[in-house]
């Protein structure tokens, strides 16, 4: 059997249907749509990271 055969004999991967522009909304417990969630834009998250501070190692420097 050739390589091109078997690619062509290959089960296809899913691809999805990117025209399809259904939105399906999430439901509560009593099959209730759930409202968007809203973004504050004044609300800061707080972190970690330091200002420049941009390495992905475990050690901070001094």
């Amino acid at each position: 059997m050739s390589i091109d055969r078997a690619r062509d004999d290959a089960p296809r991967e899913y691809e999805p249907n990117l025209e399809d522009e259904r939105v399906v909304p999430l439901l509560d417990d009593d099959d209730e749509p759930l409202p968007p969630p809203t973004i504050d834009p004044d609300e800061r998250v707080e972190t970690d990271i330091e200002d420049g501070d941009v390495s992905l190692d475990d050690e901070r420097r001094d």
